[in-house]
């Protein structure tokens, strides 16, 4: 038997079938510890601040000053979406602030139908899902993307499909870039 298998004689709840869900991190990766980093910002790092240090103005800025992913793929003291999670036990603090970033780009699209605050949460809940290992300025460098047209342009509405693929078009660029760089050290 499997060793992630359930084992159970009775039906599971909405609440409990959700409760597995989750666990099933931490029985993959064997620990729900946090990380130091996770540790300092629920310390150091009230959400307000989060918000404030890793603003959605930063997409502004860091499209036009990266070249490749990995200029800022391991910027230490930078976190990581689960780390915000972990920091706030509260993945819902990770999802809110992909929301926000997603907001400046539902608004910064010049089409006629844009995403409502439900889609944004439901788009941030996939994004959290897919790429709890990327850090915070990935995801913004990920949204400025999305605003340049990079992966796509948008014809007159946002595409909350059209944003996950995109994201799996970033992903791919990220490992293409993280293997050139491990290529081009060696």
């Amino acid at each position: 038997m499997a060793k992630n298998q359930l084992v159970t004689n009775k039906l599971l709840s909405p609440e409990g079938l959700k409760s597995l869900i989750t666990s099933l991190h931490t029985t993959k990766t064997g620990s729900a510890e946090k990380s130091p980093l996770a540790r300092r910002i629920a310390d150091e790092m009230p959400p307000s601040q989060l918000y404030t240090t890793y603003s959605p103005d930063l997409q502004n800025e860091i499209g036009s000053c990266i070249s490749s992913i990995t200029d800022i793929s391991d910027i230490a003291g930078v976190p990581l979406i689960r780390d915000i999670a972990d920091a706030y036990d509260d993945q819902c603090v990770a999802v809110d602030w992909i929301k926000t970033q997603l907001e400046v780009v539902n608004t910064f699209s010049n089409v006629s139908k844009r995403l409502n605050t439900e889609q944004l949460i439901r788009v941030g809940e996939q994004i959290y899902g897919m790429s709890k290992n990327l850090n915070l300025l990935e995801i913004i460098l990920f949204c400025s993307r999305l605003r340049t047209g990079r992966y796509g342009k948008w014809y007159g509405a946002i595409d909350a499909q059209k944003i996950l693929i995109s994201l799996e078009s970033f992903l791919a660029d990220r490992s293409r870039d993280i293997a050139y760089k491990r290529e081009k050290e060696y």
